[in-house]
């Protein structure tokens, strides 16, 4: 599944809890994971969950925090859209292709191109 978010980018959460109209308003976060498979991104500080994790053998080092972990959930990928780094504000995602035919994507607000894809 082709996407338009990275790995890396500022995202705004657009709908549910943490969008513009819930709770926690227009949440803003950089992406952390993109689960291509499932259509769903995990952005930093946004979703939170609490996982409980049960202490067991000491030999896998990712094991020994145990007890109620809060971290990220996974959210709908067309729930968030990317912040311009220029404009600061969230846009969409024009596909510009440059010389050589290198493909970069651009603001469709100011123009500014965001990154070579």
């Amino acid at each position: 599944m082709k996407t338009h978010i990275k790995k890396g980018d500022l995202v705004m959460v657009m709908t549910g809890e943490d969008g513009p109209h819930g709770p926690k308003a227009g949440r803003r976060g950089r992406v952390t994971q993109i689960i291509a498979e499932k259509g769903r991104v995990v952005v930093e500080g946004v979703n939170m969950v609490i996982k409980h994790r049960r202490g067991g053998r000491r030999s896998n080092p990712q094991q020994m925090q145990t007890g109620r972990l809060e971290m990220a959930g996974p959210i709908g990928i067309s729930n968030v859209m990317l912040v311009c780094p220029r404009c600061d504000r969230p846009t969409r995602i024009a596909v510009r292709i440059g010389e050589g035919q290198a493909r970069s994507r651009a603001c469709k607000r100011c123009g500014e191109v965001v990154d070579e894809a």
